[in-house]
């Protein structure tokens, strides 16, 4: 069996990790609304693009599932009275 290499990019690492998914999420989001394209959903369409390239993974099954997370991840970045602490 023959060992297959690709490079990453060293950013790439970071799209394991829930922090860096949505950092980079939100890294298209700015990208797109710069350009006059912004939807949400093609950001997060380009981020699991990403995630796939790279490591063979999809994150989020679909949409949904992916806005539900962002919901719970949004809410764990916030204090008690609802101010997000630090969400990029």
């Amino acid at each position: 069996m023959e060992e297959e290499f690709i490079k990453i990019p060293k950013w790439s690492l970071k799209l394991l990790k829930t922090e860096g998914y949505f950092e980079r999420y939100h890294f298209h989001c700015k990208q797109l609304s710069t350009k006059g394209q912004l939807t949400y959903k093609e950001a997060y369409l380009r981020t699991e693009k990403e995630l796939n390239q790279y490591f063979k993974l999809n994150k989020y099954e679909n949409y949904e599932n992916f806005r539900s997370a962002k919901s719970y991840y949004q809410s764990k970045k916030t204090d008690a009275n609802g101010v997000l602490l630090s969400f990029i």
